[in-house]
Parts: C-alpha cells; sequence; structure tokens
C-alpha cells in the first residue's frame, strides 16, 4: 500500500516548526513543494500559518513574505492573509 503525497502548505509549515521540527527543513520543505508542484501553489499558500508566541510568529512572517515573493515572481495573486499587520515586523 502507497500513501499518496501530500504537499505541505503554509500552515503545514507552522505545525510541523511548532511540533519541534527544525524551522529551516521544515521551510525548506514548503519551498520544494513550492518549486516543484506547481500545479498545488494555490493549495500552498491558501491558509494563514498560525502561531502562538513571538518566535513563531518570525517564522510566520517569514512565510508570507516569501509567499509574496514568490507570487510575484511566478506571477500570481498572493492571498490577502501576507498582507495582514501581524506578519509585519518592527525590526528586520
Amino acid at each position: 500500500m502507497t500513501t499518496p503525497y501530500a504537499p505541505q502548505t503554509t500552515a503545514d509549515t507552522m505545525a510541523r516548526i511548532a511540533a519541534g521540527v527544525d524551522p529551516w527543513i521544515a521551510y525548506r520543505d514548503f519551498l520544494e513543494d513550492w518549486t516543484y508542484l506547481p500545479e498545488s501553489r494555490a493549495d500552498l499558500m491558501a491558509r494563514e500559518p498560525s502561531f502562538v508566541d513571538e518566535e513563531q510568529r518570525r517564522w510566520a512572517t517569514l512565510l508570507a513574505a516569501s509567499v509574496e515573493a514568490l507570487c510575484a515572481r511566478d506571477g500570481l495573486v498572493a492571498p490577502a492573509w501576507t498582507r495582514r499587520r501581524v506578519f509585519r515586523l518592527a525590526e528586520p
């Protein structure tokens, strides 16, 4: 029996980070799915990533900025959640 592959969304990425996966590995996995599964991009970015503390908010902010940049590069419209104020840091 094989399990079908489920691409990693922004929400999945934050869930993995919250579960203790190295944030850079989780982030890289999201970027790989974005790169190699262009037909899944709308689903990958559809759900807003949730966070519970400031450290996770910083990672969620990186995801929001990445989605905006990737959408601009690939001619897609970024989801509205990426423009929410909570995804802006006082200092870069």
